[in-house]
């Protein structure tokens, strides 16, 4: 509510998300970047009453470079086709969108209504080497981890640089603290490297898994 008046000219031209023109022609950044691109001016006049929203002013425009270039030096706010935006709570978008049947939307539940027990999800790091289909693999690999020192073990394996919460060293120690006995403990080395942080899922101090013990 600080603003009266927002103008937004979206130019659009984001290859992350491989916009095209609405016919499906290629669409083009104004910049040699990936990232969309937008011209947005906030005005503020003093004018307006207390508490009331702006007016949000939006204008798509697609094509190739030189077509938006020309648009751009050919017009002015007084020419340009802007469309005005409607407040739609909570979002307040600053994108021209088709509200047909939100309110039968928003009727049904929500996701965190379905499942209010939830977590981000299982995200492993370093598969080829933590991650192997054979018992014999997992026991190859371990040795050979262990007979290498650090450094050396990084390059082995393509582990890259240490972070906060893993490190080689941390690592080795983990599986030494584990035990290196393949006879018995091969159903308890079940473990995946989740967001760089060693997770196990049996063995607390576990770094490999054997696929088929999983199963």
């Amino acid at each position: 509510s600080t603003f009266d008046r927002i103008y937004i000219l979206d130019l659009h031209g984001n290859s992350k998300k491989k916009e095209t023109c609405p016919d499906g022609s290629p669409d083009k950044n104004v910049f040699d970047i990936q990232q969309g691109v937008s011209i947005n001016l906030f005005v503020k006049t003093g004018k307006k009453q207390k508490g009331e929203l702006a007016e949000v002013l939006h204008y798509d425009l697609y094509g190739d470079r030189a077509f938006k270039y020309d648009f751009l030096w050919e017009n002015s706010l007084e020419t340009v086709g802007f469309t005005a935006l409607i407040h739609s709570a909570p979002q307040y978008l600053f994108i021209q969108k088709n509200l047909n049947g939100l309110e039968q939307y928003n009727n049904g539940f929500a996701v965190h209504e379905l499942y209010p027990v939830n977590s981000a999800g299982i995200y492993s790091a370093r598969d080829e080497f933590a991650i192997k289909t054979e018992h014999s693999e997992v026991q190859r690999t371990i040795e050979e981890f262990l007979s290498l020192d650090i450094e050396s073990a990084r390059m082995r394996f393509n582990l890259g640089q240490d972070v906060m919460d893993w490190s080689v060293e941390c690592a080795k120690d983990d599986v030494l603290k584990s035990g290196t006995d393949f006879n018995t403990s091969s159903k308890s080395v079940i473990a995946l490297s989740i967001s760089d942080t060693l997770i196990t899922l049996a063995n607390p101090m576990a770094l490999f898994v054997d696929q088929e013990e999983m199963l």
